[in-house]
């Protein structure tokens, strides 16, 4: 009965990842064979008739709930994801806000951000991948604003400074066009006043330039 169960948690796994309500059908043929295979690995233990329809219960009961509970881990997983990936946006936003508050309110080049604010940000302020990226630099700088000063920024919390993007460079820079959304259509981006948001799909968009 026990292996039974683990068969079904673990088929219930694989076809929500694998295949998911766009194929059916797919997914169906998935569990008739998963449900042979099942029956081969317990005929020996369930000899009885009984025991075999409690073994194939229990195997369909675990398959269904945990197809069906899946995207609630999944969202839950993404959701933290993101959370993570919104820090290390604030982290960087807040070191470049420093930088330009150190040097006459100037922010940094395009080329060279990441490298000039590194010494500014917080003790204890940690800066990772995007967990959603394989990208080895996972966020940019808004070209627009390179060597501006923070002055004749006319709404610096809602001009863009750090967004998402995908680089080989850690002194990624571009505009809008490089702009990633991993998050379920949700991107975190940095503003010039040193906050950081989720920008969601129906949010006012910010400001790019001046």
């Amino acid at each position: 009965m026990f292996a039974c169960w683990i068969a079904g948690i673990a088929v219930g796994l694989h076809v929500g990842t694998k295949f998911g309500p766009a194929e059916p059908v797919l997914a169906i043929a998935f569990l008739a064979l998963a449900a042979v295979l099942a029956y081969a690995s317990v005929q020996s233990a369930a000899h009885q008739k009984g025991r075999w329809r409690d073994c194939m219960g229990g195997f369909l009961t675990l398959f269904i709930l945990t197809v069906i509970m899946q995207p609630v881990f999944q969202s839950a997983q993404l959701a933290a994801q993101s959370s993570n990936c919104i820090s290390s946006v604030k982290n960087l936003a807040r070191g470049v806000a420093t930088y330009a508050a150190d040097n006459d309110e100037r922010l940094p080049p395009a080329e060279s951000w990441r490298t000039a604010s590194a010494g500014y940000r917080q003790p204890g302020d940690v800066e990772t991948r995007c967990p959603n990226s394989i990208a080895p630099y996972t966020y940019a700088f808004n070209g627009f604003i390179s060597r501006l000063k923070t002055e004749s920024l006319t709404r610096p919390d809602k001009t863009v400074m750090i967004f998402e993007a995908d680089g080989q460079t850690p002194n990624l820079a571009g505009t809008r066009s490089i702009q990633r959304k991993r998050h379920l259509g949700v991107t975190n981006v940095g503003y010039a006043d040193g906050r950081a948001q989720p920008l969601r799909p129906l949010s006012p968009p910010p400001t790019w330039s001046r």
